[in-house]
């Protein structure tokens, strides 16, 4: 579900683009360290941007080394690192399991299991660190499945038009709003004077990963007769516009909390995701179905 909150690179300086690189190269690197080399394969833009966003808060100091990599061997790659970094690397291996064990329970298979089984060590050694906050988390994935469960047996038994528009955002707001607490958890590092501001940043952020991940995944889940909290919107004429009102609702109310916060260093790297990165998935999307369309139109 991860994977939305990315920079728009055509939008960037030049030198923001390295220094944004010199992060993600370094969550990849401490994840390697902290989890295997195959926890690198985990890595996701959004935990970058979040230890991006810490490191400024707090004004911390990054290290800056020259490394050569599995990827790329030849040339050597800037990292930066610091204390938010093993932080993120720890909550995307986490973060991993949990979606693991979601695709076990869901389909099964020998390699989930075995996916899982590996994680299973490097995650428990977290939980040991974080326990009060993946409690949390935790309780709000299982709060999601029972609002998913419940949903979907509620829209299933449902014919078209059966739902109002009121109950069908009703639906789509508890399953994105269990989610944005649960991205609230992660943003929250300790609790200090910017511990609101953060979590509800994180809380409408997770409103919109969670939102634009039923957008994207819609056209699989309905062929599928998969749950998702878009399928009985999408009966209606103005469902595109719907959706692009949603997603601008939650990145205006995250971006409001985001301002709030007195960032200075690499505060032009945080506004590109923010208000133009974060777009770019979407922008995919849609060329992706127009492209579609044409075809199937030929």
């Amino acid at each position: 579900m991860f994977g939305y909150v990315r920079a728009d690179k055509m939008e960037m300086k030049v030198k923001d683009y390295y220094k944004y690189r010199a992060y993600y190269c370094g969550l990849c690197n401490v994840l390697g360290e902290r989890g295997g080399i195959i926890s690198r394969f985990t890595l996701n833009f959004d935990m970058t941007f979040l230890a991006i966003l810490l490191t400024a808060l707090y004004e911390e100091k990054s290290d800056r080394k020259e490394i050569r990599c599995a990827v790329h061997p030849v040339e050597k790659k800037v990292i930066l690192t610091n204390r938010f970094s093993e932080y993120c690397a720890d909550m995307n291996i986490a973060l991993a399991y949990y979606n693991m064990l979601d695709d076990c329970e869901d389909d099964g298979g020998i390699k989930n299991k075995a996916q899982a089984a590996i994680f299973k060590k490097k995650f428990f050694r977290i939980k040991n660190l974080y326990k009060d906050k993946l409690d949390n988390i935790e309780n709000h994935l299982n709060e999601l499945a029972g609002i998913e469960n419940e949903s979907k047996n509620k829209v299933n038994k449902c014919v078209e038009g059966d739902m109002s528009r009121d109950e069908i955002y009703l639906e789509i707001d508890r399953a994105s709003g269990c989610f944005g607490r649960l991205c609230g958890e992660l943003f929250v590092y300790k609790k200090d004077e910017w511990e609101d501001i953060l979590r509800n940043m994180g809380f409408y952020l997770g409103k919109f990963i969670y939102i634009m991940d039923a957008y994207e995944d819609l056209p699989k889940d309905i062929d599928k007769n998969n749950y998702n909290p878009l399928k009985k919107l999408c009966e209606y004429k103005d469902f595109e516009e719907i959706c692009t009102d949603m997603l601008n609702m939650m990145m205006a109310q995250c971006s409001r909390y985001f301002e709030r916060l007195p960032i200075i260093e690499d505060v032009d790297i945080l506004r590109n995701i923010l208000y133009s990165g974060v777009w770019n998935k979407k922008n995919e999307i849609n060329k992706g179905r127009t492209g579609k369309e044409k075809n199937e139109s030929i």
